[in-house]
């Protein structure tokens, strides 16, 4: 053991007999520790030239100490300078010595043998002051030559260095670390933010554009310490973005420069129009102005008059514009715009109600212009009809055999895009047929449209001068050429029309100024529409078909859409969204049914596809085509061709239906009532109710994809089917105007005129090219935005505030919505993104394949459609319709535009 410990070999560390380099600047005395360019004096010799200088033994200089750092060595090798500073580094130098003696006399420290580690990041922040520091002196060199000195005093040593360095950041930070300089610095520091923010806007014409970006860029330009400050006070520079405290710094901007001047108040404005609109009280208006967080109650409604002061400017500029645009000298004659009216009922319900203060139901007008996107000025102005003898050919204004294979083409379209939508076997379909329909002016329906709202007027248009007020109010905006009005047109929903017609009609003999004739009364699309669902609920919808797979009741029950009630017009958004489901599902059956597919994600085993022998664009087609005229009956009857009114059992004629109606239940008392086409033992009502319903919501969903596209030819061609939909299921007064609509596009109208009337009856606010909405559904969100106003009115409504708040409206909208882009607040959708229901969808249409309701499975009936023809256009009575149909015409005709 003895021997292995002898024979163990021992590690043996040599320690220095030199004195060690102390670590602090032989000239300056500063701690190198902490600094990390130094060098040894040995290194080029510096130590024999400051021992030069100095004139001293370099030995008696390493004594002292063995290191220098690199200000004082670049000092020492400029020798001609520190020749010139030898008074400076002597006393430095003597300093120096006299403060820490001799290395031999200071306790030696025991050299720690450690990993070297790695040199620290230099990072900003306020240096600390070094207590070894040595006493420092300016040299003042004078004009004269002469050079004084001066002392430094300790305070401020630490100031000189960092001057002598010439490193402004540390510079700037050795003035904060001193209490007077840092007194100082913020006092200039404040006369120029104040100086700067005395320059900055009070103008509050920027809320029309990005509010946030302006006045940023005000602050940037005009008050650039300012906005360094605040950015420094609020945004950290770690993981939140600039642009979401962005806000925040613009209303902190606000709301000191409100404190400043009560003038800078474009924050306070707008913060007071989200109150206001949000209803909120005068005191809570008071309590804000007083924080400088919002303007006073007063002044928001100041603010908003002046919104308001030139609110039908735009359309004067634009009659103006008409008027100049008749002459022949006008280059670029104007598009033209039109009128759109609806009635706005505001109810006022009293807190403590009495016989003489009881509720109100208000009933006002609010009115818009839209301006016209595809102008007719390359057509006349002369009417087509002249004479209103002359006979008209009324077959123009029917379905046609065009009209026909128009609507199976726009079919095919709309099923092939739900078949690749669900089906996967047959998505590569989606290829070979359009995504849209596409027509002549598609480039320009997806631009944006100019509206203007021209307020509320407190008039009823439910009465006769109330309605004859609001037609003088809108033939002001009529343009005048010569003494005669230049006609545009007014739409509206039904009641609207109707009242109008019946105005113009009382003063039919007065002059054209006084008689309205510039003003031409039309339907608008929305309303329309609403009532073509009613239409489909006549024919489709009984609470009684729960268990009738295939109805649309029996959907409504499956798919839980509980807000839909008998009446579709209660929540008519909840009806849509049933009818599309309920059609997707439909088209998934008929689809699985045509090529015998088991459900969505089989192959299909009838109408295969050959790639070797057949084109696929062809066959897409051709394919599409045959499941639509298989499922979805679109041919009507013929209406073109005349009917003879003559009794089929005695074949007696007469003039009249009236007449030959009273004839068959006098004289063949027993075979009054006609056989019914959809009943007997070889009908399948199951089937006819399927094809019958498809046909329905596919010429719902072609009229709703028209107006998205704005695509007014369609929207005409349908209609023509939709008056004899609304004349089948008894809506009189829809088929009528509807019928109106349609004579004046092919009688009565100019023909620039008529092309208005087709293609300028939508309004694009989001410019896309299926974002096209009916102008009077726009019509009914400027009335929401107008009661979202009156709501808070508490019981107190005059003229004064009607017209305050409805002229303001438009305006203070866009100011909303700029405060939310500006704010980054996510604005609604104008149309509800709901969540997927594919899956819903396809169990719907499951159930729907395997009660096989599109297999021709005679005799079947649902329980609450004992009887259903295949199209319902079946139940019309062509002699009765044509009888109707001449005598409405006439009476059109006669009535005038």
């Amino acid at each position: 053991m003895e021997a292995n410990k002898e024979n163990t070999p021992t590690k043996v560390v040599k320690t220095s007999t030199k004195q060690r380099s102390f670590r602090f600047c032989v000239i300056c005395g500063r701690d190198l520790h902490t600094f990390r360019k130094y060098c040894g004096l040995t290194k080029d010799g510096i130590g024999l030239k400051l021992a030069g200088i100095i004139q001293k033994p370099l030995d008696d200089v390493r004594q002292v100490s063995n290191s220098i750092c690199y200000t004082c060595k670049l000092k020492v090798e400029d020798v001609g300078k520190l020749r010139e500073t030898e008074s400076f580094i002597r006393t430095s130098f003597a300093t120096v010595q006299a403060s820490n003696g001799a290395a031999a006399d200071r306790p030696r420290v025991k050299r720690m043998i450690a990993s070297p580690q790695k040199p620290r990041k230099k990072t900003p922040g306020r240096l600390s002051f070094q207590q070894e520091s040595p006493e420092i002196k300016l040299l003042l060199f004078t004009q004269s030559g002469r050079i004084e000195e001066l002392p430094v005093p300790e305070e401020r040593r630490e100031l000189v260095l960092q001057a002598v360095k010439q490193d402004p950041d540390q510079l700037a930070t050795s003035v904060w670390g001193n209490p007077l300089l840092a007194k100082h610095l913020k006092r200039c520091m404040a006369q120029e933010i104040s100086s700067q923010c005395s320059t900055m806007t009070t103008d509050v014409s920027a809320f029309g554009t990005s509010m946030k970006a302006i006045k940023e860029r005000e602050l940037l330009e005009r008050a650039p310490t300012f906005h360094a400050v605040l950015e420094a006070a609020g945004h950290t520079g770690t993981s939140k973005a600039y642009r979401t405290v962005l806000p925040g710094l613009m209303s902190a901007a606000g709301v000191l420069l409100n404190c400043r001047n009560r003038l800078f108040n474009a924050i306070q404005t707008m913060t007071g129009v989200q109150l206001k609109r949000s209803g909120a009280s005068s005191k809570v208006f008071e309590r804000l102005n007083h924080r400088h967080i919002s303007v006073s109650y007063k002044t928001c409604l100041r603010f908003q008059r002046k919104l308001g002061a030139n609110f039908d400017a735009k359309v004067q500029e634009w009659k103006g514009e008409v008027q100049a645009g008749r002459d022949v000298s006008a280059v670029e004659p104007h598009p033209g715009y039109r009128l759109v009216g609806d009635n706005v009922d505001i109810m006022i319900r009293p807190r403590q109600t009495s016989m003489s203060h009881a509720s109100s139901d208000l009933h006002y007008y609010n009115m818009m212009a839209v301006k016209n996107r595809i102008p007719g000025t390359h057509l006349n102005d002369i009417s087509h009809v002249t004479d209103h003898d002359e006979p008209l050919d009324l077959s123009v204004i029917l379905p046609s055999i065009q009209d026909h294979q128009s609507l199976l083409s726009d079919w095919t379209v709309h099923v092939k895009n739900i078949i690749c939508r669900y089906m996967p076997a047959l998505r590569w379909m989606s290829t070979y047929l359009p995504e849209h329909i596409p027509h002549e002016y598609s480039d320009i329906t997806k631009t944006k449209t100019e509206v203007v709202n021209l307020g509320v007027i407190t008039e009823n248009e439910n009465t006769h001068e109330g309605m004859a007020a609001i037609m003088t109010h809108l033939q002001d905006y009529v343009p005048m050429v010569e003494g005669e009005p230049v006609p545009i047109i007014s739409g509206g929903d039904l009641l609207t029309c109707e009242r109008q017609m019946n105005a113009k009609e009382d003063r039919q003999d007065s002059d054209p100024v006084q008689g309205w004739r510039g003003l031409i009364p039309v339907i608008e699309d929305f309303h329309t529409t609403a009532n073509f669902y009613e239409v489909i609920w006549h024919f489709l919808y009984s609470t009684s078909s729960a268990r009738d797979h295939g109805t649309l009741f029996a959907a409504r029950n499956m798919l839980n859409a509980r807000g839909v009630s008998k009446e579709p017009m209660k929540d008519i958004n909840a009806a849509t969204e049933l009818l599309e489901n309920y059609t997707d599902a439909m088209v998934i059956a008929a689809a699985l049914e045509f090529f015998g597919m088991s459900g969505v994600v089989d192959s299909p085993k009838e109408h295969i596809f050959d790639e070797m022998t057949m084109d696929p664009n062809v066959y897409v087609k051709e394919t599409v085509e045959a499941l639509v005229s298989r499922f979805a009956v679109h041919a009507g009857p013929e209406l073109g061709t005349p009917v003879q009114i003559k009794c089929d059992r005695c074949g007696k004629e007469y003039r009249r239906v009236t007449t030959l109606r009273k004839h068959i239940r006098d004289k063949h008392p027993s075979t009054d009532r006609a056989a019914d086409p959809s009943e007997g033992a070889d009908q399948d009502s199951i089937f006819n109710y399927s094809c019958g319903a498809l046909s329905l919501c596919l010429m719902l969903r072609n009229f709703i994809d028209a107006r998205r596209h704005g695509d007014g030819e369609r929207v005409i061609m349908v209609m023509k089917f939709l008056m004899l939909y609304f004349k089948a299921a008894g809506k009189s007064k829809y088929s009528f105007h509807v019928l109106r609509q349609l004579v004046q596009v092919k009688f009565l109208l100019a023909p620039k005129l008529a092309h208005e009337l087709v293609w300028n009856r939508f309004v694009n606010n989001q410019g896309k090219v299926d974002t096209n909405i009916e102008q009077d559904r726009e019509m009914e969100h400027h009335n929401r935005i107008f009661k979202e106003e009156c709501r808070h009115f508490r019981g107190k409504v005059t003229k004064a505030s009607i017209d305050r708040v409805s002229q303001a409206a438009q305006s203070q909208e866009a100011i909303l919505k700029n405060c939310d882009k500006a704010s980054d607040v996510m604005h609604q959708r104008t149309t509800h993104t709901a969540k997927d229901k594919s899956e819903d969808i396809v169990k719907l249409a499951n159930q729907f394949h395997t009660s096989a309701i599109f297999q021709f499975q005679p005799p079947r009936h649902h329980y609450a459609f004992p009887s259903f023809p295949i199209n319902p256009l079946q139940t019309l009575n062509l002699m009765e319709f044509q009888e109707w149909l001449n005598n409405k015409v006439k009476e059109i005709i006669r009535r005038g535009v």
